[in-house]
């Protein structure tokens, strides 16, 4: 999952010294998506190519004798050790006035990708980034504040990738992130709700929402409500940006992540674990059907 850097964040009024908590709350956002592992930080040029407010970057490279500079350098520095250089299609252009075209922006528009932003008096404090992409107005999501995978899973998929796939033929079609978060928690899940049974619900639900998001699933509340009753929960997602309508169902019967897959009408159509493996066919006996 490619993030690319929002160049457009490097301006901000007064000194770079002045932004040191900007600077900070920059650098807990990319440890966070780095911790997902599921993210590549995206840049194109070098670092030393930048200029942050007033400093240039490449002044971070002069030998110093102040040793509360040269943290300082350090830090700024630090923020793209997260970042690899990476040559884009420089005909994705992102524009908007008074600012330089940008390819990284235009390269995340093309892909439905996220930007990451720095926040330099609160400019790009914002969960879009909107600008011009050959003449008509475009967004980008934007990240721009440390938070958990659970928050941030909703927008570090591409739109454009997703919508190619169907969501009734490949419903967890981002087999590759899914694996990488999924990494070493598949036994710690099953081990967690042997040692906690009262928790299994919400152990199931913290993992299964992060997956369904990944893929392009969103929480749907209404359906959700209209089939939990008589003590049973059920906590579904609706097709966000894949190709038709459907519905994902959290099995938690199980002690790994599971999903029941319905069709537009709440037919049941499979069942699927967190990898997209198809684990059983539809129902035919509607015992699985939800009501949406």
């Amino acid at each position: 999952m490619d993030v690319y850097f929002n160049d457009w964040s490097c301006a901000g009024q007064g000194s770079l010294r002045s932004h040191i908590n900007e600077i900070n709350d920059f650098i807990a956002l990319l440890k966070a998506l780095a911790d997902t592992r599921i993210c590549t930080m995206v840049l194109d040029v070098k670092p030393s190519a930048l200029t942050l407010c007033d400093f240039p970057l490449s002044q971070c490279h002069i030998p110093i004798d102040d040793c509360a500079e040269a943290g300082f350098r350090s830090l700024v520095l630090g923020i793209f050790n997260y970042f690899g250089r990476t040559e884009l299609d420089t005909t994705h252009i992102f524009s908007k006035p008074a600012a330089n075209d940008s390819v990284l922006l235009g390269n995340a528009q093309f892909h439905g990708c996220p930007s990451a932003s720095l926040c330099f008096d609160n400019l790009y404090a914002s969960d879009k980034v909107y600008g011009l992409k050959n003449g008509r107005r475009a967004f980008v999501t934007n990240l721009y504040k440390p938070e958990s995978i659970d928050v941030l899973a909703p927008k570090l998929y591409s739109r454009t990738q997703c919508a190619t796939h169907k969501a009734l033929e490949e419903p967890l079609w981002n087999t590759d992130a899914t694996s990488k978060y999924m990494a070493d928690l598949e036994e710690r899940i099953k081990a967690d709700i042997q040692s906690h049974p009262d928790e299994k619900i919400h152990i199931l639900l913290k993992h299964a929402t992060v997956i369904a998001n990944l893929n392009g699933w969103i929480y749907h509340e209404n359906v959700s409500k209209k089939n939990s009753n008589r003590g049973r929960i059920r906590h579904i997602f609706k097709a966000a940006d894949l190709s038709g309508t459907a519905y994902l169902s959290v099995d938690l019967e199980k002690t790994n992540v599971y999903f029941e897959l319905h069709d537009k009408r709440g037919h049941h159509r499979g069942e699927y674990k967190w990898d997209g493996t198809k684990s059983d066919d539809g129902d035919n006996k509607a015992y699985h059907d939800i009501d949406v």
